[in-house]
């Protein structure tokens, strides 16, 4: 399962550089172990570790797979709301949760990764590959300027002079 996942996570990463190239940082934590808690993240270096767009299991068992868009709120104290606003309109109604101004299960199809079908689905990768570049893709479409605008408001820097 640690080689399948490792894979498929390999390809996604592969994937996703190509088309967002250098300007974006991917990160992904996923060591080996499919059972201990990992996450795999993409944002733009511009964003200084103050946001990123995410994919993880919400516990340690492969399943409930969610995106999530996360804020570092030790840098940037209060929710991006419109963030939030944008994205429940123009992508999928999602939740707020802690350090995540947006999160939303992926389809149901995928969410369960030690299912027979999911587990094919990681083997063959073409299928899953397709579907979480895409998601992941269509977030950074949405957030990418409204992050950009705040962030070049200076908004992250008078949070950092307060701490």
């Amino acid at each position: 399962m640690n080689r399948l996942i490792s894979d498929f996570l390999r390809e996604l990463e592969s994937e996703l550089f190509a088309h967002l190239g250098n300007s974006w940082i991917i990160i992904n934590n996923f060591d080996n172990n499919a059972f201990e808690r990992w996450y795999f993240t993409i944002q733009k270096k511009t964003w200084q570790n103050v946001y990123a767009i995410g994919l993880n299991p919400e516990n340690q068992k492969l399943r409930n797979f969610c995106f999530y868009t996360w804020r570092n709120s030790d840098i940037l104290k209060n929710p991006v709301t419109t963030v939030t606003e944008m994205l429940n309109q123009n992508y999928m109604k999602g939740r707020k949760y802690r350090d995540n101004d947006w999160y939303q299960a992926v389809d149901m199809h995928y969410l369960n990764w030690t299912d027979m079908e999911t587990i094919s689905k990681l083997y063959y990768k073409k299928e899953m590959i397709t579907y979480f570049k895409e998601h992941m893709l269509k977030i950074k479409d949405i957030v990418e300027p409204i992050i950009d605008d705040e962030l070049s408001k200076g908004l992250s820097q008078q949070t950092r002079r307060k701490n």
